[in-house]
Protein backbone atom coordinates (compact mmCIF):
# COMPACT_ATOMS: atom_id res chain seq x y z
CA UNK A 1 0.00 0.00 0.00
CA UNK A 2 1.32 3.43 -0.89
CA UNK A 3 1.37 5.95 1.93
CA UNK A 4 -1.92 7.81 1.85
CA UNK A 5 -2.92 5.93 -1.30
CA UNK A 6 -6.55 6.56 -2.18
CA UNK A 7 -6.78 3.36 -4.26
CA UNK A 8 -6.89 1.40 -1.02
CA UNK A 9 -8.76 4.20 0.70
CA UNK A 10 -6.62 3.46 3.73
CA UNK A 11 -9.54 1.32 4.93
CA UNK A 12 -9.24 2.39 8.53
CA UNK A 13 -10.40 5.91 7.85
CA UNK A 14 -13.93 4.53 7.97
CA UNK A 15 -13.50 3.65 11.64
CA UNK A 16 -15.07 6.64 13.35
CA UNK A 17 -18.02 6.46 10.99
CA UNK A 18 -18.40 2.76 11.72
CA UNK A 19 -18.28 3.50 15.43
CA UNK A 20 -20.91 6.22 15.18
CA UNK A 21 -23.23 4.03 13.11
CA UNK A 22 -23.59 1.59 16.02
CA UNK A 23 -23.48 -1.47 13.79
CA UNK A 24 -25.73 -4.18 15.16
CA UNK A 25 -23.11 -6.89 14.70
CA UNK A 26 -20.88 -5.39 17.36
CA UNK A 27 -23.44 -4.43 20.00
CA UNK A 28 -22.35 -7.38 22.16
CA UNK A 29 -18.80 -6.03 22.29
CA UNK A 30 -19.97 -2.70 23.62
CA UNK A 31 -22.25 -4.40 26.13
CA UNK A 32 -19.57 -6.72 27.50
CA UNK A 33 -16.86 -4.11 27.85
CA UNK A 34 -18.96 -1.22 29.12
CA UNK A 35 -21.48 -3.01 31.34
CA UNK A 36 -18.94 -4.17 33.91
CA UNK A 37 -19.51 -7.85 33.15
CA UNK A 38 -15.74 -8.37 33.02
CA UNK A 39 -13.98 -8.45 36.38
CA UNK A 40 -11.44 -5.63 36.72
CA UNK A 41 -9.17 -7.49 39.15
CA UNK A 42 -5.53 -7.74 37.98
CA UNK A 43 -4.88 -10.66 35.67
CA UNK A 44 -1.79 -12.83 35.49
CA UNK A 45 1.28 -11.38 33.76
CA UNK A 46 1.36 -11.52 29.98
CA UNK A 47 4.74 -12.23 28.38
CA UNK A 48 4.94 -10.85 24.83
CA UNK A 49 6.58 -13.85 23.23
CA UNK A 50 4.24 -15.11 20.50
CA UNK A 51 2.94 -17.93 22.70
CA UNK A 52 -0.54 -17.84 24.13
CA UNK A 53 -0.94 -20.05 27.20
CA UNK A 54 -0.93 -16.95 29.39
CA UNK A 55 -4.05 -15.72 27.55
CA UNK A 56 -6.18 -18.80 28.23
CA UNK A 57 -8.04 -17.26 31.16
CA UNK A 58 -8.56 -13.87 29.52
CA UNK A 59 -12.07 -12.99 28.35
CA UNK A 60 -12.46 -11.25 25.04
CA UNK A 61 -14.57 -10.66 22.00
CA UNK A 62 -15.47 -13.72 19.92
CA UNK A 63 -16.39 -12.92 16.34
CA UNK A 64 -18.30 -15.55 14.33
CA UNK A 65 -16.15 -17.77 12.15
CA UNK A 66 -16.79 -17.91 8.43
CA UNK A 67 -17.88 -14.29 7.94
CA UNK A 68 -14.79 -13.27 5.97
CA UNK A 69 -14.06 -13.33 2.27
CA UNK A 70 -12.67 -16.50 0.67
CA UNK A 71 -9.04 -15.39 0.72
CA UNK A 72 -8.79 -12.98 3.63
CA UNK A 73 -8.28 -13.31 7.36
CA UNK A 74 -11.22 -14.35 9.51
CA UNK A 75 -10.86 -12.63 12.87
CA UNK A 76 -12.47 -14.84 15.48
CA UNK A 77 -11.06 -13.66 18.80
CA UNK A 78 -9.60 -10.52 20.34
CA UNK A 79 -8.48 -10.04 23.94
CA UNK A 80 -7.09 -6.83 25.42
CA UNK A 81 -5.20 -6.13 28.66
CA UNK A 82 -2.90 -3.35 29.82
CA UNK A 83 0.08 -2.81 32.08
CA UNK A 84 1.52 0.37 33.53
CA UNK A 85 3.31 0.95 30.24
CA UNK A 86 1.57 -0.97 27.45
CA UNK A 87 -1.70 -1.90 25.83
CA UNK A 88 -1.47 -5.58 24.80
CA UNK A 89 -3.75 -7.24 22.26
CA UNK A 90 -4.14 -10.90 21.38
CA UNK A 91 -5.79 -11.51 18.00
CA UNK A 92 -6.78 -14.76 16.25
CA UNK A 93 -6.90 -14.53 12.43
CA UNK A 94 -7.74 -18.15 11.50
CA UNK A 95 -5.29 -17.83 8.63
CA UNK A 96 -1.52 -18.26 8.68
CA UNK A 97 0.16 -15.01 7.62
CA UNK A 98 3.39 -13.12 8.03
CA UNK A 99 2.06 -10.10 9.88
CA UNK A 100 4.90 -7.74 8.92
CA UNK A 101 5.12 -8.76 5.27
CA UNK A 102 1.67 -9.72 4.01
CA UNK A 103 -1.27 -7.34 3.46
CA UNK A 104 -3.48 -9.19 5.93
CA UNK A 105 -4.34 -6.93 8.88
CA UNK A 106 -4.75 -3.27 9.66
CA UNK A 107 -5.84 -1.50 12.85
CA UNK A 108 -7.42 1.75 13.92
CA UNK A 109 -7.30 3.12 17.45
CA UNK A 110 -8.63 6.32 18.98
CA UNK A 111 -9.63 7.63 22.39
CA UNK A 112 -12.62 9.99 22.40
CA UNK A 113 -11.50 13.21 20.79
CA UNK A 114 -7.83 12.19 20.92
CA UNK A 115 -5.66 11.44 17.88
CA UNK A 116 -6.54 8.50 15.65
CA UNK A 117 -3.88 5.92 14.88
CA UNK A 118 -4.13 3.94 11.67
CA UNK A 119 -1.61 1.15 11.14
CA UNK A 120 -1.27 -1.33 8.30
CA UNK A 121 0.91 -4.16 9.64
CA UNK A 122 1.80 -5.73 6.29
CA UNK A 123 2.69 -2.40 4.69
CA UNK A 124 4.57 -1.47 7.89
CA UNK A 125 3.21 2.06 7.80
CA UNK A 126 1.10 4.09 10.16
CA UNK A 127 -0.54 7.47 10.41
CA UNK A 128 -1.83 9.55 13.27
CA UNK A 129 -4.44 12.04 12.11
CA UNK A 130 -3.03 11.66 8.62
CA UNK A 131 0.63 12.26 9.53
CA UNK A 132 3.16 9.40 9.15
CA UNK A 133 4.36 7.49 12.22
CA UNK A 134 6.72 4.54 12.57
CA UNK A 135 6.70 1.59 14.93
CA UNK A 136 9.19 3.30 17.27
CA UNK A 137 6.91 6.35 17.62
CA UNK A 138 4.16 4.22 19.15
CA UNK A 139 6.29 1.50 20.77
CA UNK A 140 4.82 -1.18 18.53
CA UNK A 141 5.91 -4.79 19.07
CA UNK A 142 4.30 -7.79 17.34
CA UNK A 143 5.11 -11.45 17.95
CA UNK A 144 5.71 -14.06 16.72
CA UNK A 145 8.07 -12.80 14.04
CA UNK A 146 7.45 -15.93 11.94
CA UNK A 147 4.20 -16.87 10.22
CA UNK A 148 1.26 -17.64 12.48
CA UNK A 149 -2.52 -17.47 12.66
CA UNK A 150 -2.39 -15.63 15.99
CA UNK A 151 -0.40 -12.64 17.20
CA UNK A 152 0.34 -10.45 20.19
CA UNK A 153 0.43 -6.70 19.58
CA UNK A 154 1.82 -4.23 22.14
CA UNK A 155 1.71 -0.42 22.12
CA UNK A 156 3.29 2.05 24.54
CA UNK A 157 0.62 3.82 26.57
CA UNK A 158 2.91 6.82 27.12
CA UNK A 159 3.43 7.34 23.37
CA UNK A 160 3.34 10.98 22.27
CA UNK A 161 3.00 11.50 18.53
CA UNK A 162 3.12 14.87 16.80
CA UNK A 163 2.77 16.54 20.18
CA UNK A 164 -0.33 14.66 21.39
CA UNK A 165 -0.67 11.74 23.80
CA UNK A 166 -1.88 8.69 21.91
CA UNK A 167 -3.66 7.49 25.04
CA UNK A 168 -5.07 10.41 27.07
CA UNK A 169 -5.33 9.29 30.72
CA UNK A 170 -8.55 7.45 31.53
CA UNK A 171 -10.12 7.77 28.09
CA UNK A 172 -11.65 4.52 26.76
CA UNK A 173 -9.94 3.14 23.68
CA UNK A 174 -11.89 2.31 20.53
CA UNK A 175 -10.19 -0.43 18.50
CA UNK A 176 -11.01 -1.66 15.03
CA UNK A 177 -9.37 -4.38 12.92
CA UNK A 178 -9.65 -4.86 9.17
CA UNK A 179 -8.31 -6.84 6.26
CA UNK A 180 -6.82 -4.02 4.14
CA UNK A 181 -7.54 -6.02 0.97
CA UNK A 182 -11.28 -5.74 1.68
CA UNK A 183 -11.70 -9.47 1.10
CA UNK A 184 -11.39 -10.43 4.76
CA UNK A 185 -13.04 -9.75 8.08
CA UNK A 186 -13.85 -6.46 9.79
CA UNK A 187 -14.24 -6.11 13.55
CA UNK A 188 -15.23 -2.67 14.84
CA UNK A 189 -15.69 -1.08 17.25
CA UNK A 190 -14.25 -2.72 20.36
CA UNK A 191 -14.24 -0.42 23.38
CA UNK A 192 -11.57 -1.02 25.99
CA UNK A 193 -12.15 0.79 29.29
CA UNK A 194 -8.86 -0.07 31.01
CA UNK A 195 -10.64 -2.73 33.06
CA UNK A 196 -8.18 -5.61 32.55
CA UNK A 197 -4.90 -4.63 34.24
CA UNK A 198 -2.24 -7.33 33.86
CA UNK A 199 0.15 -7.86 36.73
CA UNK A 200 3.76 -6.85 36.07
CA UNK A 201 6.27 -9.60 35.37
CA UNK A 202 8.77 -10.31 38.10
CA UNK A 203 12.20 -8.77 37.39
CA UNK A 204 14.85 -11.33 36.55
CA UNK A 205 18.19 -11.51 38.29
CA UNK A 206 21.28 -11.48 36.09
CA UNK A 207 23.67 -13.09 38.53
CA UNK A 208 25.17 -16.29 37.20
CA UNK A 209 23.74 -19.27 39.14
CA UNK A 210 26.27 -21.48 40.90
CA UNK A 211 27.60 -24.19 38.63
CA UNK A 212 26.27 -22.61 35.43
CA UNK A 213 28.17 -22.26 32.18
CA UNK A 214 27.29 -18.83 30.78
CA UNK A 215 26.99 -18.37 27.02
CA UNK A 216 26.37 -15.04 25.28
CA UNK A 217 25.14 -14.85 21.70
CA UNK A 218 25.62 -11.45 20.09
CA UNK A 219 25.22 -10.15 16.55
CA UNK A 220 27.61 -7.20 16.70
CA UNK A 221 26.48 -5.53 13.45
CA UNK A 222 29.33 -5.16 10.98
CA UNK A 223 32.42 -5.86 13.10
CA UNK A 224 31.13 -3.69 15.94
CA UNK A 225 33.41 -5.09 18.65
CA UNK A 226 36.42 -3.67 16.79
CA UNK A 227 34.76 -0.47 15.57
CA UNK A 228 36.42 2.38 17.48
CA UNK A 229 33.10 4.23 17.70
CA UNK A 230 31.31 1.33 19.37
CA UNK A 231 33.87 -0.88 21.06
CA UNK A 232 33.52 0.77 24.49
CA UNK A 233 29.80 -0.04 24.51
CA UNK A 234 30.51 -3.71 23.85
CA UNK A 235 33.25 -3.76 26.47
CA UNK A 236 30.97 -2.48 29.23
CA UNK A 237 28.22 -4.92 28.28
CA UNK A 238 30.45 -7.99 28.23
CA UNK A 239 32.13 -7.02 31.50
CA UNK A 240 28.68 -6.87 33.08
CA UNK A 241 27.65 -10.25 31.65
CA UNK A 242 30.90 -12.17 32.39
CA UNK A 243 30.43 -15.01 29.89
CA UNK A 244 32.37 -18.27 29.62
CA UNK A 245 31.51 -18.71 25.93
CA UNK A 246 30.71 -16.03 23.35
CA UNK A 247 29.10 -16.61 19.96
CA UNK A 248 29.58 -13.51 17.81
CA UNK A 249 27.89 -12.99 14.45
CA UNK A 250 28.74 -10.40 11.79
CA UNK A 251 32.49 -10.46 12.28
CA UNK A 252 32.94 -9.95 8.56
CA UNK A 253 36.35 -8.37 8.05
CA UNK A 254 38.31 -9.11 11.22
CA UNK A 255 40.29 -12.15 12.29
CA UNK A 256 39.52 -14.48 15.17
CA UNK A 257 42.79 -13.51 16.82
CA UNK A 258 41.95 -9.80 16.80
CA UNK A 259 38.58 -10.49 18.41
CA UNK A 260 40.25 -12.80 20.93
CA UNK A 261 42.70 -10.07 21.91
CA UNK A 262 39.91 -7.56 22.41
CA UNK A 263 37.89 -9.96 24.59
CA UNK A 264 40.98 -10.75 26.71
CA UNK A 265 41.49 -7.01 27.13
CA UNK A 266 37.94 -6.63 28.41
CA UNK A 267 37.47 -9.80 30.44
CA UNK A 268 40.96 -10.95 31.34
CA UNK A 269 42.29 -14.47 31.36
CA UNK A 270 43.04 -16.72 28.41
CA UNK A 271 40.47 -17.12 25.65
CA UNK A 272 40.35 -19.36 22.60
CA UNK A 273 38.74 -18.21 19.35
CA UNK A 274 37.84 -19.84 16.04
CA UNK A 275 36.20 -18.31 12.98
CA UNK A 276 34.12 -19.48 10.04
CA UNK A 277 32.32 -17.13 7.63
CA UNK A 278 31.18 -14.21 9.82
CA UNK A 279 30.99 -16.39 12.95
CA UNK A 280 33.54 -16.17 15.76
CA UNK A 281 33.16 -18.53 18.70
CA UNK A 282 35.23 -17.81 21.82
CA UNK A 283 35.58 -19.80 25.02
CA UNK A 284 37.57 -19.80 28.21
CA UNK A 285 38.06 -23.53 27.56
CA UNK A 286 40.15 -25.02 24.74
CA UNK A 287 38.22 -26.41 21.83
CA UNK A 288 38.38 -30.20 21.63
CA UNK A 289 41.06 -31.26 19.19
CA UNK A 290 40.68 -34.19 16.90
CA UNK A 291 36.94 -33.71 16.56
CA UNK A 292 35.72 -34.10 12.99
CA UNK A 293 36.35 -31.24 10.59
CA UNK A 294 33.80 -32.61 8.11
CA UNK A 295 30.69 -30.60 8.74
CA UNK A 296 28.55 -31.41 5.75
CA UNK A 297 25.60 -31.08 5.38
CA UNK A 298 25.93 -28.06 7.66
CA UNK A 299 25.86 -24.73 5.86
CA UNK A 300 28.94 -22.59 6.49
CA UNK A 301 26.71 -20.17 8.42
CA UNK A 302 26.21 -22.86 11.09
CA UNK A 303 29.56 -23.31 12.84
CA UNK A 304 30.03 -26.35 15.09
CA UNK A 305 32.72 -26.48 17.78
CA UNK A 306 33.11 -28.53 20.93
CA UNK A 307 34.48 -27.66 24.34
CA UNK A 308 35.09 -29.77 27.42
CA UNK A 309 34.10 -28.46 30.85
CA UNK A 310 35.19 -30.46 33.88
CA UNK A 311 35.06 -33.71 31.95
CA UNK A 312 31.75 -32.98 30.19
CA UNK A 313 31.68 -32.18 26.50
CA UNK A 314 29.38 -29.59 24.96
CA UNK A 315 28.80 -29.07 21.25
CA UNK A 316 28.13 -25.42 20.36
CA UNK A 317 26.52 -24.40 17.09
CA UNK A 318 27.07 -20.69 16.42
CA UNK A 319 24.67 -19.70 13.63
CA UNK A 320 23.75 -16.76 11.44
CA UNK A 321 21.13 -17.96 9.00
CA UNK A 322 20.16 -16.14 5.82
CA UNK A 323 18.28 -12.90 6.32
CA UNK A 324 15.04 -11.41 5.16
CA UNK A 325 13.28 -12.91 2.14
CA UNK A 326 15.62 -15.93 1.86
CA UNK A 327 12.96 -18.39 2.99
CA UNK A 328 14.15 -21.26 0.80
CA UNK A 329 17.77 -20.77 1.78
CA UNK A 330 16.94 -20.67 5.49
CA UNK A 331 14.90 -23.85 5.13
CA UNK A 332 17.84 -25.57 3.45
CA UNK A 333 20.07 -24.47 6.33
CA UNK A 334 17.56 -25.84 8.83
CA UNK A 335 17.26 -29.11 6.90
CA UNK A 336 21.06 -29.42 6.83
CA UNK A 337 21.23 -28.88 10.58
CA UNK A 338 18.64 -31.60 11.18
CA UNK A 339 20.49 -33.99 8.86
CA UNK A 340 23.79 -33.31 10.62
CA UNK A 341 22.26 -34.12 14.00
CA UNK A 342 20.81 -37.34 12.62
CA UNK A 343 24.03 -38.56 11.00
CA UNK A 344 27.03 -36.90 12.59
CA UNK A 345 26.37 -35.47 16.05
CA UNK A 346 28.59 -37.26 18.58
CA UNK A 347 26.37 -39.66 20.45
CA UNK A 348 25.30 -38.62 23.91
CA UNK A 349 26.95 -35.19 23.77
CA UNK A 350 24.63 -32.30 24.70
CA UNK A 351 24.48 -29.40 22.30
CA UNK A 352 23.13 -25.90 21.95
CA UNK A 353 22.30 -23.90 18.83
CA UNK A 354 22.68 -20.18 19.48
CA UNK A 355 22.84 -17.16 17.26
CA UNK A 356 20.98 -14.84 14.95
CA UNK A 357 18.68 -17.26 13.15
CA UNK A 358 16.86 -14.51 11.23
CA UNK A 359 13.54 -16.34 11.57
CA UNK A 360 11.33 -13.74 9.94
CA UNK A 361 9.55 -15.91 7.38
CA UNK A 362 7.88 -19.31 7.41
CA UNK A 363 7.48 -20.93 10.81
CA UNK A 364 8.48 -24.22 9.14
CA UNK A 365 12.15 -23.31 9.57
CA UNK A 366 11.86 -23.11 13.35
CA UNK A 367 9.77 -26.27 13.33
CA UNK A 368 12.56 -28.12 11.50
CA UNK A 369 15.24 -26.88 13.89
CA UNK A 370 13.24 -28.00 16.90
CA UNK A 371 11.76 -31.27 15.69
CA UNK A 372 14.04 -32.57 12.93
CA UNK A 373 11.13 -32.51 10.46
CA UNK A 374 13.04 -32.11 7.18
CA UNK A 375 11.23 -30.43 4.29
CA UNK A 376 13.48 -31.54 1.40
CA UNK A 377 13.89 -35.22 2.19
CA UNK A 378 15.21 -36.00 -1.31
CA UNK A 379 18.32 -33.95 -0.57
CA UNK A 380 18.65 -34.18 3.22
CA UNK A 381 17.09 -37.53 4.03
CA UNK A 382 14.42 -38.63 6.43
CA UNK A 383 13.17 -36.92 9.56
CA UNK A 384 14.75 -37.76 12.88
CA UNK A 385 13.95 -36.55 16.39
CA UNK A 386 17.04 -34.48 17.32
CA UNK A 387 17.34 -34.93 21.09
CA UNK A 388 18.97 -37.99 22.52
CA UNK A 389 15.77 -39.13 24.23
CA UNK A 390 13.88 -39.20 20.92
CA UNK A 391 12.09 -35.91 21.44
CA UNK A 392 12.28 -32.39 20.08
CA UNK A 393 14.80 -29.79 21.19
CA UNK A 394 13.87 -27.01 23.60
CA UNK A 395 13.49 -23.33 22.63
CA UNK A 396 14.54 -21.25 25.63
CA UNK A 397 12.67 -17.99 24.74
CA UNK A 398 14.41 -15.71 27.27
CA UNK A 399 12.75 -12.43 28.13
CA UNK A 400 14.14 -9.04 29.08
CA UNK A 401 15.27 -8.52 32.66
CA UNK A 402 12.70 -5.89 33.59
CA UNK A 403 9.93 -6.20 31.04
CA UNK A 404 7.59 -8.73 29.45
CA UNK A 405 9.34 -8.52 26.07
CA UNK A 406 11.33 -11.23 24.32
CA UNK A 407 12.45 -9.41 21.15
CA UNK A 408 16.18 -9.43 20.47
CA UNK A 409 16.38 -7.05 17.50
CA UNK A 410 15.30 -3.42 17.31
CA UNK A 411 15.99 -0.64 14.85
CA UNK A 412 14.14 2.65 15.11
CA UNK A 413 15.24 3.52 11.59
CA UNK A 414 13.81 0.36 10.03
CA UNK A 415 10.17 0.03 9.05
CA UNK A 416 10.16 -3.46 10.62
CA UNK A 417 9.01 -3.58 14.23
CA UNK A 418 11.16 -5.35 16.86
CA UNK A 419 11.48 -9.11 16.43
CA UNK A 420 12.79 -12.28 18.07
CA UNK A 421 15.67 -13.16 15.76
CA UNK A 422 18.23 -14.58 18.23
CA UNK A 423 17.64 -18.04 19.67
CA UNK A 424 18.93 -20.61 22.11
CA UNK A 425 17.85 -24.14 21.17
CA UNK A 426 19.22 -27.04 23.21
CA UNK A 427 19.04 -30.69 24.24
CA UNK A 428 16.88 -30.52 27.34
CA UNK A 429 17.39 -34.25 27.90
CA UNK A 430 20.96 -33.49 28.99
CA UNK A 431 20.92 -29.77 29.78
CA UNK A 432 18.96 -27.38 31.92
CA UNK A 433 18.90 -23.75 30.85
CA UNK A 434 17.88 -20.30 32.00
CA UNK A 435 18.59 -16.94 30.49
CA UNK A 436 17.63 -13.39 29.63
CA UNK A 437 17.89 -10.70 26.99
CA UNK A 438 20.09 -7.84 28.17
CA UNK A 439 18.68 -4.37 27.50
CA UNK A 440 20.30 -1.85 29.84
CA UNK A 441 17.82 0.88 28.82
CA UNK A 442 15.27 -0.86 31.04
CA UNK A 443 17.46 -0.87 34.17
CA UNK A 444 17.41 1.57 37.06
CA UNK A 445 20.15 4.13 37.53
CA UNK A 446 21.42 2.26 40.61
CA UNK A 447 21.61 -1.05 38.75
CA UNK A 448 23.38 0.57 35.80
CA UNK A 449 25.92 2.14 38.13
CA UNK A 450 26.53 -1.16 39.89
CA UNK A 451 27.11 -2.92 36.57
CA UNK A 452 29.25 -0.15 35.12
CA UNK A 453 26.95 0.04 32.08
CA UNK A 454 25.28 3.02 30.41
CA UNK A 455 21.60 2.98 29.55
CA UNK A 456 22.25 3.47 25.83
CA UNK A 457 25.13 0.98 25.53
CA UNK A 458 23.09 -1.72 23.77
CA UNK A 459 21.36 0.53 21.26
CA UNK A 460 24.64 2.27 20.44
CA UNK A 461 26.52 -1.01 20.09
CA UNK A 462 24.29 -2.96 17.71
CA UNK A 463 20.78 -3.45 16.38
CA UNK A 464 20.71 -6.77 18.27
CA UNK A 465 20.58 -7.26 22.02
CA UNK A 466 22.84 -9.84 23.67
CA UNK A 467 21.17 -13.14 24.48
CA UNK A 468 22.45 -14.68 27.72
CA UNK A 469 22.12 -18.42 28.42
CA UNK A 470 23.10 -20.18 31.65
CA UNK A 471 23.53 -23.92 31.03
CA UNK A 472 23.68 -26.76 33.56
CA UNK A 473 24.73 -30.31 32.76
CA UNK A 474 22.21 -32.83 34.04
CA UNK A 475 23.66 -35.72 36.05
Amino acid sequence: MQAGGESQGFVLRQTRAAYNSGMRKFALVLFLLLSGCIDSAPVSPIVIDGFFNDWLSQPGYMDPAGDAGPSGVDITGISVVHTDSELIINIDLRKVVNLQSEPALAMSLFTGNGPELEYDFGAREGRVDGLPVGHADIGLVTLPTVTSDRFEIALRTDAVVHGDALFPPGAPVTLSFFDPNRNGDTVAPIIYSWDRPAAAVEPLGMERPEGALRLVSYNVERDGVLDSRRTDHFGRILKALQPDVIAFQEINNRSASSVEARVEEWLGGDWFALKQADLVTLARYPFVEGWTDTFRPLDERVYAQMIEVEGRRLLIFNAHLFCCDENEGRQEQADGFAAFLRDMAPEGVPFVLIGDLNLVGDAAQLHTLLTGDIVDEQVYGVDSAPDWDGTSLADLVPRHLNSAHTYTWFSAGSDFAPGRLDFAIYTDSLLEAAGFVFDPSELSANMLAGLGVLADDAVEASDHLPLVVDLFFKP
